[in-house]
C-alpha cells in the first residue's frame, strides 16, 4: 500500500484527485491493452476535478458481491465414430486378347485339321495356313461317335458339327482308321447317312442298303428305329418265281418282261426278298417248232423244253408254232422269247451284216461278242444270253 503524506490527509480533495487518477490509469491501461494503444489513449479526456466526487463515489461505494452463477457443466460430446474405410475397387482384369482365327478341331482317326469358320462351318485347314495364321496351335478333339448297323460289321464315325443331321460328318472307317481312333466300340444305330431305303414292286417288304453295299430286309421295329425314313418304290422291278419250277427270276423291267434267273448267292446278297409266285411271267411264252411235238418255255428265267406236268401246272397254254428262221434285220431280240438258243447261219450278206450277243439292254458295255462283215455269218446264241442284236443281215436259219 502506498503511504500518504500529512498534506494529503489535510486536503481531502487532493486525496480524491489521486484516486481518480489511479482509476483513470487502470482504465487507460485496459483500453490500451484492448485497442492496441495509441488511438484509445488519445480519446481519453482530461478529468474534471469537479466530477471527481461522482467518480469516487462510484468507485468507492462498496456494492455487495453477487455470487457467480454456477455454470452448468457442458456435456462432453460423444466421440464420433470414425467412418469405416471404403474399400478401394479392385482393378478390372484386362481382357484376354481374342484368339487368332477360328476354333480348330481334329478327329481321332484322321490327320485333317478343321477350322470352324463363323463357329459353324468346318473347313479343312492347309498346313501353310496352320503354320502362318495359327502358329501351329494345337486343335481340340471333335465330338465324334462310332456306330454300326446290327447286321453289318462296318463301323462309321459321325462327327457332330453345329446344326442338324445334315451338318454332321460321316466317315466309313477302315481298319487302320479304327485303330488310330483307339479301337472304339460301336453302338448299334437305327440310321446311318448314305443308306438307301427301297421297296420292290413284287413285295410289301422294305429294304435298306448301307453305304458299304450290304442289303438288309427291315423289320417293323428296325424301320421305326430309322425314324421311318422315306423309301424308293421300285414298282417295275422285283423278284418272281414260277409256281411249277424252283427258279427265281430277278425282274429288271416287269412291264417289258426283262429279267434273268438268279442263283442262291445273289438272292442272299439281296437279303432274300420274297419272290412273287406266279403261273406265268410277263413276256414269256410256250412254243414248238413246226413239225415237232416238243413244247418249249421261253421267258426271262429260262428257255428249255418243259414236261407235260409242268405244262399242265402252267395252265396248259397253247404253244406258238415257230419257224427255225428269223429276220436278219430285226434289231434287238430277247433270247428265249423272240429267239431260242442255238447255232444260226446267215448267207449272201453284202451290206456289212452286224450281230451282237448281249448280257443286258444297257448299251455297249453289255456286248458279250459281236461281228461285222459280208458273205456268210455264223453265231451261237446261248441260254445265258439276254438278247441278240442283228442288222443288215439276210435271214438267220437254225443249223444246230
Amino acid at each position: 500500500m502506498t503511504p500518504t503524506s500529512t498534506a494529503d490527509e489535510a486536503n481531502p480533495r487532493s486525496r480524491r484527485h489521486r484516486t481518480v487518477v489511479s482509476v483513470v490509469g487502470v482504465m487507460t491501461a485496459a483500453v490500451l491493452a484492448f485497442t492496441g494503444g495509441q488511438a484509445a489513449f488519445a480519446a481519453v479526456e482530461e478529468i474534471d476535478p469537479d466530477n471527481v466526487a461522482n467518480v469516487e463515489a462510484t468507485t468507492t461505494a462498496e456494492e455487495p458481491v453477487q455470487p457467480a452463477a454456477e455454470v452448468e457443466p457442458v456435456a462432453e460430446p460423444e466421440p464420433v465414430a470414425e467412418p469405416e474405410p471404403v474399400a478401394e475397387p479392385e482393378p478390372e482384369p484386362e481382357p484376354e486378347p481374342a484368339p487368332i482365327g477360328w476354333p480348330l478341331y481334329k478327329t481321332a482317326y484322321a490327320g485333317t485339321i478343321y477350322e470352324l469358320v463363323d463357329f459353324v462351318t468346318p473347313m479343312p485347314l492347309s498346313y501353310e495356313r496352320w503354320r502362318d495364321e495359327y502358329g501351329f496351335r494345337a486343335p481340340e478333339r471333335t465330338a465324334t461317335d462310332y456306330v454300326k448297323y446290327p447286321w453289318s460289321p462296318t463301323i462309321y464315325a459321325v462327327t457332330f458339327w453345329p446344326g442338324d443331321e445334315n451338318a454332321w460328318q460321316w466317315d466309313r472307317l477302315d481298319y487302320n482308321q479304327w485303330r488310330s481312333a483307339g479301337q472304339p466300340g460301336a453302338r448299334n444305330a437305327g440310321w446311318i447317312k448314305g443308306s438307301y431305303y427301297y421297296k420292290w414292286g413284287t413285295s410289301p417288304e422294305l429294304f435298306v442298303e448301307g453305304a458299304d453295299g450290304v442289303n438288309h430286309k427291315l423289320t417293323a421295329r428296325e424301320w421305326r428305329d430309322s425314324g421311318y425314313r422315306p423309301f424308293a418304290d421300285r414298282s417295275n422291278e422285283g423278284f418272281m418265281k414260277l409256281s411249277w419250277t424252283s427258279d427265281i427270276v430277278r425282274m429288271t423291267n416287269i412291264g417289258a418282261g426283262h429279267g434273268y434267273r438268279i442263283g442262291g448267292g445273289e438272292w442272299r446278297e439281296e437279303a432274300y426278298p420274297a419272290p412273287q409266285v406266279r403261273q406265268r411271267i410277263p413276256g414269256d411264252q410256250f412254243y414248238r417248232f413246226a413239225g415237232q411235238n416238243t413244247v418249249w418255255y421261253a421267258g426271262p428265267a429260262m428257255n428249255r423244253p418243259v414236261t407235260y406236268a409242268e405244262w399242265k401246272a402252267a395252265g396248259s397254254p397253247q404253244p406258238r408254232i415257230r419257224s427255225p428262221r428269223f429276220d436278219g434285220d430285226a434289231g434287238v431280240l430277247r433270247v428265249g422269247v423272240d429267239v431260242e438258243p442255238g447255232t444260226y447261219r446267215s448267207t449272201g450278206n453284202e451290206d456289212f451284216c452286224y450281230w451282237a450277243r448281249l448280257s443286258g439292254f444297257g448299251g455297249f458295255e453289255d456286248i458279250i461278242d459281236n461281228y461285222i462283215g459280208n458273205g456268210s455269218a455264223y453265231v451261237t446264241i446261248t441260254s445265258s444270253d439276254v438278247a441278240f442284236e442283228t442288222s443288215r443281215c439276210n435271214d438267220w436259219v437254225k443249223v444246230g
